[in-house]
This record gives C-alpha cells, structure tokens and sequence, in this order.
C-alpha cells in the first residue's frame, strides 16, 4: 500500500487451537499450502503436536476455503515449507529419516490430479546433516534450499540447484551477499527481483541481480 506493508491478518482459516507456518501460494495463484498441527477435521487442538503436516486450501476469490492434508505426502514425522512449481509438483522437507531436525528435501509430483508418494531428492541436494526448507521456481528448474553442511560461511547456508535434463547438480553456495558467519534460511524470490531469507530472526531482502549464480528469470510468475 502507497510503498509500505499492510498490517497483517489472520486468515480465516486459522484458529488459536493449533499452530500454521509456512504459507506458499501456487504460481497460478489459486492454492494456499502450509503445514500445520490441526487435527484431520480441523478441530482439535495439538499445539503440543511437533510433527506438522503439509495441508492445501482452495480459493474462493476471495478466501481460502476447504483445507486439507494433501495426500501421500505426509508421515509420522514432522513436514514443512511446502513449495510448488507450476506443474504441481510439491517440494518439502521432513525428519522422516534422519530423526527429530535431521531434516531432508523431497519431492512429489502432481500426476493426473494425484500427488504421488514422496522422493527423496539426490545427494547433489541433500548431504546433511539437515537441507530444508526448499524454494522452487515456477518453472521447477531451480531449487533454494538452506543446509547446516560443513565449509559454508557460518551455521547454516543459503544454497542452489540447478535442474538439467531431469538431473539435479551439484549444490552452489550463495555466497557472501547473502551468507555469512550467522545462520541464513528460509529463502524466497519475489517477482524475479528481490530475493528474502532470514537471519537471526529477523528479514532480509536484497536485488536477486547481486547474487552470482542466481538467474532471476527462472522465478517470474506467469501472468493471468
């Protein structure tokens, strides 16, 4: 508004009774993902509960109505940061394998209405000791995800991967205009141009031109 952020609300598909993070909307604008604690009928409460799953509300155009837990992708562990190309296909990441904060990013893929059981990407992206909260561009091309791996700039580090004829690379740092000797995650592109992450609670944006190696054109939304 007029250049400055609105004050936020709480959608009303949100309640006191349990906790939901990590919103992402779809490219095309029409699905809401988050992860939450809320029981299968959105009624009980489990805000004691720390294994969240990976939910998706419709909208209505002017609310986001009828959510629920997407299918196949969730397990007794905890999910989160769902984010999803413009195919459908549903990155995020889970403990499912490592134990509790051993996180790891998977995939889904969205085949003739369905999301399919769950991938784990390849070592190119996951190394450990935990990769998480995964970012993909609309085109499903590229990834930004944040790792605690050795040999970065501090706790944890912004990464990127690229990929080629259905082949993940090697995993690229971001490098110092967004890393440093401070934990960074959480990252996210907005409209190809501003790149946010965040860094001992707090937010940080700066120009998606001033990372090497970051093709800002991967992260245009479609229009309409």
């Amino acid at each position: 508004m007029n250049g400055s952020w609105a004050e936020p609300e709480r959608l009303s598909l949100s309640s006191e009774e349990w906790s939901d993070l990590d919103p992402f909307v779809s490219p095309d604008g029409k699905k809401l993902f988050f992860v939450s604690t809320r029981s299968e009928d959105g009624s009980a409460d489990r805000r004691g509960n720390k294994n969240m799953d990976v939910w998706v509300a419709v909208s209505s155009g002017t609310e986001w109505v009828t959510p629920h837990r997407v299918e196949n992708v969730n397990s007794n562990a905890k999910e989160g940061s769902p984010s999803v190309a413009r195919d459908g296909t549903v990155y995020f990441f889970s403990d499912r394998t490592g134990g509790v904060d051993k996180n790891a990013i998977y995939e889904s893929r969205y085949v003739r209405g369905h999301y399919q059981m769950p991938v784990l990407l390849p070592s190119t992206i996951n190394v450990g000791p935990s990769d998480t909260s995964p970012f993909i561009s609309p085109d499903g091309r590229t990834l930004l995800f944040y790792s605690t791996r050795p040999s970065g700039f501090g706790k944890a580090d912004l990464y990127v991967s690229s990929s080629r004829h259905g082949n993940w690379t090697m995993s690229v740092n971001l490098g110092a205009v967004v890393n440093s000797a401070e934990s960074e995650y959480n990252p996210s592109v907005s409209g190809g141009q501003r790149f946010f992450f965040g860094r001992n609670s707090k937010i940080y944006v700066v120009p998606t031109s001033t990372i090497p190696g970051l093709e800002p054109k991967r992260f245009h939304r479609p229009q309409g």
